[in-house]
């Protein structure tokens, strides 16, 4: 392969990587993205609404810009998500090619196409492309951008765009910050402190800006997902370490490719760029003891998936510096992770559970059964059935003949799906039974749990739907 004709090799890759993309994109509906669609891109006042975590609001005012003019299917829902992974694959090789050579840029690029975590994220309308995308710019815009007023606005809005697109993503910014402090106390140069002000300035500008929101969802309540995360620390660098490196039978050679890159790097490239990827890394691995030494719980690991198309680069480094060992047996070993990577991407099954359930519910529900899905499970549920209208019966309207109501369990048992969400005035006598592999509460109604107003909304026992919708499953607004 010659250096001229990797660009063409690139536009193969990333040509391979979309339509294998394309082909999935239509997958069963994800519970994150659903809530995110329903809660926060309905209209362009909920983009505000910070309520929860859940709402990466750079994303969600683009899938509420994308579902207005595309309407409300899947793929318009994830078509943000989608553009940035894709966008971000072609970025990375740039990257790598002008940072250091070309074939840096296409294996970096080869390596997060078959990662599994960039493939769900691409793949699911959620803002963590949108973090690896803006990741990417910034990172190249500190290595390769010229000492100029352009490069400095350049810096302020790609790190307050990552900042409004998760507020976590200060994970990043912090640790830039610190970079440029080490590198001008160690070289004695100025320049270096005047390079932080635009990321000082987002990082204030942003916190400020998510502070105000978080005060302003205050009288209605927070969501109890802010408490949530990893409380065993194993748990969290298993989870990590599986986001960044997993692809089926190919993580121990994946997390293998990204030691030797670090080993390379130290021996070979002795330059300030490299320790700003080991100062991302570190700061990571610092705010996360950190944050667990004082609230005792952890972010979850896709939280840092801005970590991944630098650890490609790393591993990048390192498969490029064998190659200049072996040429020819790199070459046959690349060509086979890229093998068994894309089969791992065609064999992944995404949202399994959710497309279980649809299929259980088609084969065992009667028409005018009331189904009470498992908390999480009710919106991609809903979504499918009743704004992709793919099942023949409508089974969450109720109606006066309605003499069934149906749990669909997930962790819970049945007492504490009851007690959990106040179902005892309208149901008695539940009893378990197996829907395939799914297991259900078959209960007698006592009281209609919903209710029909005069401008035909209806409202449900379900805190989330506090919304009403026209018969036809559409939301009313």
């Amino acid at each position: 392969m010659t250096k001229q004709y990797t660009w063409v090799y690139a536009c193969i890759l990333l040509l391979v990587g979309f339509t294998l993309y394309v082909l999935k994109i239509n997958h069963t509906a994800g519970i994150d993205e659903i809530i995110t669609f329903f809660k926060y891109t309905r209209s362009s006042s909920d983009i505000l609404l910070y309520d929860a975590p859940n709402n990466h609001i750079l994303h969600s005012f683009l899938v509420w810009l994308s579902t207005s003019l595309m309407g409300n299917s899947l793929l318009a829902i994830r078509l943000p998500a989608f553009t940035a992974g894709i966008i971000s694959l072609a970025l990375l090789y740039r990257l790598g090619t002008r940072w250091l050579n070309h074939y840096v840029g296409l294996i970096a690029m080869l390596l997060m196409l078959i990662t599994i975590s960039f493939v769900s994220y691409t793949l699911e309308g959620r803002g963590y492309t949108l973090t690896i995308l803006f990741t990417i710019l910034i990172i190249e815009n500190i290595i390769l951008g010229k000492d100029s007023t352009k490069s400095d606005l350049r810096a302020f809005f790609l790190s307050l765009g990552i900042i409004l697109t998760m507020p976590s993503n200060v994970y990043l910014i912090v640790p830039i910050i610190g970079w440029y402090f080490i590198i001008g106390w160690h070289l004695k140069e100025t320049i270096y402190f005047k390079k932080s002000i635009p990321y000082f300035l987002s990082l204030i500008l942003g916190t400020a800006f998510y502070i105000v929101l978080v005060i302003w969802a205050l009288p209605n309540g927070l969501n109890e997902s802010f408490s949530v995360g990893h409380k065993n620390l194993k748990g969290f660098i298993y989870q990590t370490l599986r986001m960044l490196f997993v692809n089926p039978s190919l993580s121990i050679v994946l997390f293998g490719i990204f030691i030797w890159g670090v080993l390379t790097a130290l021996q070979k490239y002795r330059q300030i760029n490299f320790f700003l990827i080991a100062v991302i890394i570190g700061g990571a691995i610092v705010f996360s003891a950190l944050q667990g030494i004082v609230t005792h719980k952890f972010f979850f690991p896709r939280n840092f998936l801005y970590l991944l198309p630098l650890v490609c680069l790393i591993g990048a480094v390192g498969i490029h510096r064998l190659a200049l060992f072996h040429a020819n047996l790199t070459a046959i070993s690349i060509f086979a992770v890229f093998i068994i990577g894309l089969w791992g991407i065609h064999s992944t099954v995404l949202n399994p559970n959710v497309r279980y359930i649809l299929k259980k519910i088609e084969e065992y529900a009667l028409d005018n059964d009331i189904l009470f899905v498992a908390p999480g499970y009710y919106e991609p549920v809903y979504y499918h059935i009743h704004v992709q209208k793919e099942l023949d019966r409508d089974y969450f309207m109720p109606s006066s003949e309605s003499d069934r109501f149906i749990i669909i369990l997930d962790m819970e048992d049945t007492n504490s799906m009851i007690e959990l969400h106040g179902l005892d005035p309208y149901i008695s006598e539940c009893g378990e039974e197996s829907w395939g592999a799914l297991t259900v509460a078959t209960c007698n109604i006592v009281n209609q749990p919903y209710t029909r107003d005069e401008s035909k909304c209806y409202s449900s026992i379900y805190p989330f739907w506090q919304k009403c919708f026209d018969e036809d499953g559409t939301l009313n607004e």
